[in-house]
């Protein structure tokens, strides 16, 4: 049982942090909205998603997002995670 939950909250903080690379600002706030703590969640590569949303570049474009425009970034953020 408790490896079957703790599969269930690696698979949703991987899925967090894909959508947060993505830039997918519409799932990356229904799941903070269904579980605040995913703020705080790391990349399989122990990455923050704080870092990941700052540093991912969407494709097609050359350079990073301000970090005052950048969304999913701010969402992340205005759930205070820590670091």
């Amino acid at each position: 049982m408790l490896i079957m939950m703790i599969s269930m909250l690696l698979s949703t903080s991987e899925e967090f942090v894909k959508a947060v690379s993505a830039r997918d600002l519409t799932t990356v706030n229904a799941m903070l909205q269904s579980d605040p703590a995913l703020a705080g969640a790391k990349s399989p590569r122990g990455i923050s998603v704080t870092l990941v949303a700052l540093f991912s570049i969407p494709k097609g474009d050359e350079a990073f997002l301000d970090p005052k425009s950048n969304d999913v970034l701010q969402a992340v953020l205005a759930r205070k995670p820590k670091f």
